[in-house]
Formats: structure tokens, C-alpha cells, sequence
């Protein structure tokens, strides 16, 4: 049933944010789990970027790899949300690639999705870092 639906998204949105705050690869393999039984409709745009935010604190470099790669499946056919989930993406990349957040920022400019004040400060930083890297 439809309010079924909604107790599975709370419920796996819950877990994801419980392992975000664990931050293990223990965790992480348990959420992909979690995540791969969930279907597409029942998840929404803060059970996308929770995973994505997960994958790149706990895998570094090549979270911020796969927290692209989930930004493109969660984009299919999904019109809300995009900023939320841009965000998520850039923040996932951050420190360890900050060319990639300028990369997704140029992204979202291009295809007019609104930026907010995360949108900002994960540029922001990604610029510094950048900047850092060149002197």
C-alpha cells in the first residue's frame, strides 16, 4: 500500500543516516544492501544524496566516483529535488576532488537548475582547495 511505501523510505532514510554517522565500510555495504532491495519510485531525493554523502566520506576519492554515478541514475526522470541532489553530489567530492564540484556546479548552470546557499559554500570551498593547489 502507498502508506507502506512511505514507511520504507522513512525507514531506509533512517538507516541511511544512521550509517552516515557510523561512517564505516561495514555500514556502507549494509546501506548499498538496503538501498538495492528499495524500488526506484520509493526512493526519493534524500535516500539518493544520503548514499551519495555516505560513499564519499567513507570511500574517499572513489565515493565521490560513485556518488556521481548515483546522481546520474537518480536524475532519470526526476524534475524535483535536482539541487538537493547536485548538492549532495559536490558535497560527496569534497576535499579530495574539488574539480569535480566545479565540474557538477558548471553542470547545474547549464541545465538552469536553481542554486542555493549549500550550492554556494561547496563551490566556495571547492575553490579555495583549488586555489591552494596551485600556489
Amino acid at each position: 500500500t502507498r502508506k507502506q511505501l512511505a514507511i520504507d523510505t522513512v525507514l531506509c532514510n533512517t538507516f541511511l543516516e544512521c550509517a552516515r554517522v557510523d561512517g564505516s565500510e561495514a555500514a556502507l555495504e549494509l546501506a548499498e544492501a538496503m538501498l538495492s532491495q528499495m524500488r526506484e519510485q520509493d526512493c526519493d531525493s534524500y535516500t539518493y544524496s544520503a548514499m551519495m554523502m555516505l560513499y564519499g566520506q567513507t570511500l574517499g576519492v572513489r565515493g565521490g566516483i560513485r556518488a556521481i554515478a548515483l546522481l546520474r541514475m537518480a536524475q532519470q526522470g526526476r524534475k524535483e529535488g535536482q539541487t538537493f541532489l547536485y548538492n549532495a553530489a559536490m558535497s560527496a567530492n569534497l576535499p579530495h576532488t574539488p574539480l569535480a564540484v566545479l565540474q557538477l556546479h558548471g553542470e547545474m548552470l547549464d541545465l538552469g537548475i536553481e542554486e542555493d546557499r549549500r550550492t554556494v559554500l561547496c563551490v566556495r570551498e571547492a575553490e579555495e582547495l583549488v586555489d591552494q593547489l596551485v600556489e
